[in-house]
């Protein structure tokens, strides 16, 4: 796997080189390393930087963090499955009578889908602990919700379209509203206001909410009201998600599964069918509605932290198809059961996507490559989009709920899908974390990801799930 996959990465860093003199000699080193790679299976070749630190990186094997990694379990990875519907209070709602409606506008202040999700769950779980009527007014670029994602089978009804007509007509007013977006938690109501008058059904029949993520002294005071113990998954978001939605509800495009079967360059792997036991990963790079929208220079860690930050998004993208290679062969050997893996490349930045499918799709190292470059991605809050449009971004949060291992780049996108599946069962990374403890051990950090240091350091090291 590993001398495999060192050689691809050099014979792409021999293909961007430049065409001087100085780079066809690199190149006539680099193809001989490469050969050198590709003909020692057993004793893996790796390109290693320039500099004591960055080769000390390389090969940092100690037992604090490099130790033995346990064996797992193909169970372990089913986050979703934690999530009991079949009884507490999930079931109790479920059972009924509800009162009283709770309607949750999402189309205020500009969120995008994932930080509207945070306050879906949020709305969810308020409604559950209250015994109301959930009821979700959004729209993904003027495109309903419930016309992208359906009910989940056995879940309540969050449409509101099942509501009688006259029913509708006399609610049709908030009895009150409040808002909870975590830059204005100042101005929010107090936990006690948002659940005492969500208790009280006759003096407010219909309670409007709008947010996003709420801070934690109000969470905490909604999951005690739910009675979920701390700390399990009935008092997770990823659960209050999972009861509305059905990660499984929207399929994957022809093309990307043509992508997911096509050969890898690894000359024993040949024709691969990916089944449910294959290992998933999906990488998750948001650069930020900077690049996305135009608006003004957005700071992301992963390009503008001043010790780690990469700087370009082709050069992002790179770093972190290396650490989910890094991730596949960790986890490769310790799962038995899996009869092959897939990457599954996502990014608010339809260049990163073409960078990638053009340097890594369908054939670097062991694992298929996957990446959807067939819509041009827009922000939900500022686009107008078509159904199809409105469902591929559904699809791409989705799929992040699906994988068996995320890795993630600190948004509210890709948080709300890992919430939904790798972050229960605590197999969901922060890049920014890896990147941030690999800047301790090094003195440049870019020329390490460039080198494919990062292979390496997500393979062995230790890291630090997303809880």
């Amino acid at each position: 796997f590993s001398a495999s996959y060192e050689s691809t990465r050099l014979r792409m860093l021999c293909r961007a080189a430049a065409p001087t003199l100085a780079a066809l000699l690199a190149a006539l080193v680099c193809a001989s390393l490469a050969g050198v790679a590709d003909g020692a299976r057993s004793s893996p070749v790796y390109l290693r930087p320039r500099g004591a630190a960055l080769k000390s990186a390389l090969t940092h094997h100690s037992a604090s963090s490099a130790a033995p990694l346990e064996p797992l379990d193909l169970k372990a990875f089913d986050g979703a499955g934690r999530c009991r519907f079949d009884q507490g209070p999930w079931a109790e709602y479920m059972q009924g009578p509800l009162s009283g409606t709770l309607i949750f506008d999402g189309n205020q202040e500009g969120q995008g889908v994932g930080n509207v999700l945070g306050g879906i769950a949020q709305a969810a779980q308020l409604a559950i602990a209250t015994k109301r009527r959930l009821i979700i007014d959004y729209t993904l670029g003027g495109v309903r919700l419930q016309d992208v994602v359906p009910v989940r089978e056995g879940g309540p009804d969050w449409t509101g379209e099942g509501l009688e007509e006259e029913e509708d007509e006399e609610e049709e007013d908030c009895s009150d509203s409040f808002r909870v977006f975590d830059f204005d938690w100042k101005n929010a109501p107090s936990s006690e206001t948002i659940l005492s008058e969500a208790e009280d059904k006759e003096g407010f029949p219909v309670l409007c909410y709008s947010g996003n993520f709420v801070p934690t002294w109000t969470a905490e005071a909604i999951r005690t009201r739910l009675g979920a113990p701390k700390g399990s998954a009935d008092a997770s978001f990823g659960c209050a998600l999972n009861f509305l939605f059905d990660p499984w509800s929207i399929d994957a495009p022809e093309l990307l599964l043509a992508q997911a079967a096509a050969p890898a360059a690894h000359p024993q792997a040949g024709l691969r069918r990916l089944t449910a036991a294959s290992l998933a990963v999906i990488v998750h790079l948001r650069v930020g509605d900077g690049h996305l929208v135009g608006k003004g220079r957005e700071i992301r860690p992963i390009l503008n932290d001043p010790h780690y930050g990469l700087r370009s998004v082709p050069r992002a993208a790179d770093a972190m198809m290396d650490c989910a290679h890094g991730l596949a062969a960790r986890y490769m050997e310790r799962v038995k059961g899996w009869d092959g893996c897939r990457i599954t490349f996502i990014s608010d930045s339809s260049a990163a996507r073409q960078h990638v499918l053009a340097m890594h799709g369908g054939h670097p190292g062991r694992c298929a490559v996957v990446v959807d470059t067939s819509f041009e991605v827009r922000h939900s809050a500022f686009h107008q989009m078509e159904r199809e449009h409105a469902q591929a971004t559904m699809r791409d949060l989705f799929e992040i709920a699906k994988s068996d291992v995320a890795l993630l780049t600190g948004s509210g996108f890709g948080l709300s899908g890992a919430r939904m599946g790798p972050v229960l069962s605590q197999h969901a990374f922060d890049m920014n974390w890896i990147l941030g403890d690999y800047s301790k051990k090094v003195r440049d950090v870019r020329r390490g990801a460039e080198k494919g240091a990062l292979f390496q350091v997500c393979r062995v090291q230790k890291l630090t799930p997303i809880t």
